[in-house]
């Protein structure tokens, strides 16, 4: 039987993990509508707890969960690439500023990669954790797949960009305010490009045309480091 269909089966013959996961996300959905979409009150800052609580009083450890809620995470592929709808519905906008675009995606990638790499480095962290942090500009399955290939850790590798979803989707807000951003382009790109998917679930907030840019960002920035970091990291090897 192929691994794909073997750990699917098995975590559906065992369901709690799943239900816990599910559950938790609505509940925090709930309250995040009930405080008008407060940035800090994100679901899934919120559904981080009922786990822990699960994990906590059950006792299992994170490869238990994992293996249990594995048809969710085997759903977050497809819902990349679910982003491709709201992203071609805004295609004729998208065009005039592909040159802009380009360049804000390569500045905005590397410089993403390498911050996360010099303060490894800075830091004197193993060689695992520094390649790992170089994957985390791009969303959780692209950046655990690219992590495995550069010999990173790809649960690190999916904590780390969660983590860095999640405090670009409380900050963002903060800073366009700060910086006057009203642009739903500008604010969906930056989105996308630092906060990944969960900073994507942020800009659909602000509107279609936000999601798609961000849904660009993020799809792009994904591509390219997916090509280029594994080659980088050869190089330098």
């Amino acid at each position: 039987m192929p691994p794909l269909i073997s750990t699917l089966l098995t975590a559906f013959t065992h369901p709690s993990a799943m239900l816990v996961t599910i559950v938790g996300y609505l509940i925090g959905l709930v309250i995040y509508r009930k405080s008008e979409q407060k940035s800090w009150l994100h679901p899934v800052i919120l559904g981080i707890f009922p786990i822990m609580l699960f994990l906590q009083v059950f006792n299992l450890d994170y490869a238990a969960y994992r293996l249990d809620s594995s048809p969710i995470h085997f759903l977050l592929g497809p819902a990349t690439v679910a982003l491709a709808v709201p992203l071609y519905n805004q295609l004729h906008l998208i065009r005039p500023i592909a040159k802009a675009i380009l360049i804000t995606l390569v500045v905005g990638a590397i410089s993403a990669s390498a911050i996360g790499v010099l303060m490894a480095y800075l830091l004197d962290l193993q060689l695992s954790i520094l390649l790992t942090l170089s994957a985390k500009s791009v969303t959780t399955p692209i950046s655990m797949a690219i992590a495995e290939s550069i010999g990173g850790v790809p649960i690190l590798a999916a904590g780390i960009v969660i983590t860095t979803g999640v405090i670009g989707a409380i900050f963002a807000p903060m800073v366009f305010s700060i910086c006057k951003v009203d642009d739903d382009r500008v604010r969906g790109f930056t989105l996308g490009l630092n906060a990944h998917g969960v900073g994507t679930a942020r800009a659909f907030g602000y509107g279609e045309l936000a999601g798609a840019f961000s849904s660009l960002a993020l799809s792009l920035t994904g591509t390219i480091t997916a090509i280029f970091l594994p080659i980088v990291v050869s190089l330098c090897s």
